[in-house]
This record gives structure tokens, C-alpha cells and sequence, in this order.
């Protein structure tokens, strides 16, 4: 999921640096935040997947908080996008001893919404929203974690609520915080469930893929980010990936990247086919089987600011942050990130998550790579022994998450924000809307 946070030269806004630099690389394309608003959360103790509705669907909330227009098939949309040459146009050419890196956003024509410019897709224009009241009812049962001031007083740091518990209570609580009906049914089976990040060595430890937009048509899944589709690690696990050097023995290390990831609202896209074609992009590290028909064996992965399909992420400038090394060589550097089916999965039971790294058109240097391993799967079942492998690897180290705002006007006035500053951008308004975040009247009633 996240470009593997991490490499040499992660955190994408898929990923791989340290978590302050996660946290300042986010910043940049997150003035998108600058305008939302909102307050810190609520409280609790712990309980899992075993609460009500849990293994249920949840009817979440009727509509998107943004509209966006949909063809009839809900979620599974089929939309119009480049020709393959067209997009695989200047990186196809040339030999690469790695995976090439194409320039052309993969899902540029997902989001068919002329309103805000035909180009994003995030939490808050998900066609069914998750439901507020599990949020809350979650957030009751975990324990509510202060941000600091550095981050509460910025923007949505008003907004956001950040909770953690023990992991077994946090695993189930993703899975039926993402459950969503209208919109769960129509992932791929075998992308349901709950996802351990197997040796990613960034202070990340879980993913879900269940609360996303699927397009059957051309095979590509966007996942956005959202309340319960990321955790972090509360501390440091004893067997923490590379000896735990980007991890911190509290929630720090966690939270920021946690931040980083709730501000963002940076979003990823999986162009999935089947291995053999993707060995059209990555001639080496291939993980999975080219003899294997699964016509989603392979992913090529993008990742996008606040959304935004028309704009790919790069990532020289993450990797600038992180060595320090001058915008002028890392503007020529660059990360390739695929999702590969290993031999002998079930399910989706177990993916590999390549991270290379290399110049704007050629990713050659494998480094940060680690295995997506369910471990619950989409009936809401522990995934063997996988789920018990992941539960002894946490200990009695807390799992973080995003768990959502402190109500639904607070989501409804976060929503608006985005979408203001969307505006702004698109109109070059943006410097005065960054300059009163919580000017309006609107604005000071929530926060009071």
C-alpha cells in the first residue's frame, strides 16, 4: 500500500523516510488541510470485533460529503482513460533493470466530477461515507491520544481524533469501521480484510483496502485515506524491522506518521494485471508467478496529494528531505512501487511490496521492501497463523489510529474545508484562504 515509507537515498504518500520527515514531506502537499478545522476526541478503554455489527456491514452514511458523479454501477466504475501506448508513452522505451516508472497519472479519468476539475478522489467523495456513530462508539472504546500542540493547532489537527488500544481490538475495529456497504461489496475479494505490513521497517504496522473505489473496467483500485485504514505502532515491538531505528519507545514516532497520513489526504492507486504483463514494467525484483492467469497478480502503484489523479506524486523531493542531498540531483531521482501475488497465496493471503528506487524513469535499487500479509480476512475471520504471528510480534505494544472526528459536524466541516481549499487552489486563491483556517463563523462555533 503506501510506497514503502522507506529507502535509502518511505513514506509515500505511499512511502519512506524518518517519521519527521514523513511528517514535513506530507506538510508540502498538505497545505490542502490548512483550512479545515475542528476539536480532540473522546475516550474509553477497550473491546473488539465482537461489538455489534462488527461482522455486519455497516450502512454508513448515506452520501458522499462531497458529490461526485457516478455511473449506475455505484462504485464499480467504468470510466474512460488514455490508451495503454498513450500512457506507457516514455517509459516503455529502453531497457530498465528494475521497474520502469511511467509519467502519466494510471486513473487520471476516474473521477468524472466537472465541479472540482475531474480530478479527485479522497474520504470525503467516497459515494458512502462510514458511519459516524461506529466511529464514535470506537473511539469510546479506545483510548484517546493528546496531540501535541504542533500539530493540534494546525488545521485539521482541531479536527482529527487519534486513539489507540491493543492490537487485537484495533484489528477488528478496522475491519468493521471499513466495511461499508455500497462500497465493500464491490472490492475484489481477495483485497478484503485486514493487511499486516510484514517488515516494513517505517513505524507502520496495518492497512485495509475494503473502504475503496474499484473500477472492474480497468482494473484499478484507489484507495483514499480514511478513518481506521492505517495503524501505527504505540511504542516500539521487541522485534521491530531494522532494529526499530524508526521507531521511538512511545507514540511519537507512530503519531507523526499518523499525522502525516490524516493531513494529507494523499491517496494510492493500484493498476492491477496479471504477472506476465506486469513483467512489461518490472523486469527485476519479479516476486510473483508469470505463469499465474490471476488477472490481479500484479500492481503497478501511484500515489496522489489530497487525491488528486491528474498529479503523481514524485518522490525526489522526499528523498531530498531525507538525505538532505540537493533539490537539483533528487529532482532527478524517483521511486518505482509495485503489489505482487506470491506463489502459493490464497486470497490475497500474502503479497509482496517491492520499494525501488532510481532516476524519474528507471527505479533500479531495491530498498525498504516488505510482505502485505492478511490477517483477517473479508468475513471479518483471524487469518492463520498469521493473525497470531502478528499479535505476538505487537506484544503489549498499542496499536494508533485515525479514528475520526469528534462528530459528524466536525466531518461535515472538514469535508467543506477540503473542498474550499480545492477551489482555491484550482482559482490560485490559496495564500488568503491559508491566512484565516478558521476565520468564519462557522469555524469558531465548532471550535467553541
Amino acid at each position: 500500500p503506501r510506497p514503502c515509507r522507506r529507502a535509502s537515498p518511505h513514506r509515500p504518500a505511499m512511502h519512506s523516510p524518518s517519521a519527521a520527515a514523513l511528517l514535513a514531506a506530507a506538510a508540502s502537499s498538505l497545505a490542502a488541510s490548512a483550512a479545515a478545522a475542528v476539536a480532540v476526541a473522546a475516550a474509553g478503554d477497550v473491546a473488539v470485533c465482537e461489538a455489534p455489527g462488527c461482522g455486519e456491514l455497516s450502512d454508513g452514511d448515506e452520501a458522499p460529503l462531497l458529490q461526485v458523479h457516478r455511473s449506475a454501477g455505484g462504485v464499480n466504475v467504468s470510466y474512460q482513460s488514455k490508451s495503454e501506448s498513450e500512457a506507457w508513452s516514455g517509459t516503455s522505451q529502453g531497457w530498465c533493470l528494475g521497474t520502469r516508472i511511467l509519467q502519466e497519472s494510471i486513473a487520471e479519468d476516474i473521477v468524472p466530477n466537472a465541479e472540482i476539475d475531474s480530478k479527485y478522489i479522497a474520504w470525503f467523495t467516497m459515494p458512502q461515507q462510514q458511519s459516524m456513530k461506529l466511529l464514535l462508539q470506537f473511539q469510546k472504546k479506545l483510548k484517546p491520544v493528546t496531540l501535541p500542540p504542533s500539530m493540534r493547532n494546525v488545521g485539521p489537527g482541531k479536527a482529527i481524533t487519534f486513539s489507540e488500544g491493543s492490537a487485537a481490538d484495533v484489528v477488528g475495529m478496522m475491519y468493521a469501521a471499513t466495511k461499508v456497504s455500497g462500497i465493500f461489496e464491490h472490492v475484489p475479494e481477495e483485497l478484503r480484510g485486514v493487511f499486516w505490513m510484514k517488515g516494513n521497517a517505517m513505524p507502520e504496522e496495518l492497512t485495509v483496502f475494503q473502504y475503496s473505489t474499484w473500477s472492474e473496467d480497468k482494473k484499478i483500485l484507489f484507495q483514499p485515506q480514511a478513518p481506521f485504514m492505517w495503524a501505527w505502532p504505540g511504542g516500539k515491538p521487541r522485534r521491530a524491522p531494522m532494529f526499530g531505528v524508526q521507531y521511538s519507545r512511545d507514540v511519537s514516532a507512530g503519531l507523526a506518521a499518523g499525522f502525516a497520513y490524516a493531513m494529507s489526504c494523499n491517496a494510492n492507486a493500484f493498476g492491477f494485471s496479471t504477472c506476465k504483463e506486469g513483467k512489461e514494467l518490472t523486469n527485476m525484483p519479479l516476486y510473483c508467478d508469470v505463469s499465474d492467469p490471476d488477472p490481479r497478480g500484479y500492481a503497478y502503484m501511484q500515489a496522489f496529494g489530497v487525491g488528486n489523479v491528474s498529479s503523481v506524486n514524485k518522490f525526489g523531493p522526499v528523498i531530498s528531505s531525507v538525505t538532505g542531498l540537493p533539490s537539483f540531483i533528487t529532482n532527478q531521482l524517483d521511486a518505482g512501487f509495485t503489489l505482487q501475488k506470491m506463489p502459493g497465496s490464497v486470497d490475497g493471503s500474502h503479497y509482496k511490496r517491492p520499494c525501488q528506487w532510481g532516476t524519474t524513469t528507471c527505479s533500479f535499487l531495491e530498498f525498504g521492501t516488505y510482505d502485505l500479509v492478511k490477517i483477517m480476512d473479508g468475513d471479518g475471520k483471524p487469518v492463520q497463523p498469521a493473525y497470531d504471528q502478528f499479535l505476538a510480534y505487537m506484544g503489549d505494544v498499542p496499536l494508533l489510529v485515525w479514528s475520526g472526528w469528534h462528530n459528524a459536524a466536525f466531518r461535515e466541516f472538514s469535508a467543506k474545508s477540503y473542498r474550499d481549499w480545492i477551489s482555491a487552489v484550482d482559482k490560485g486563491q490559496a495564500a488568503a484562504l491559508l491566512q484565516h483556517p478558521a476565520g468564519t463563523e462557522e469555524a469558531r462555533t465548532l471550535f467553541r
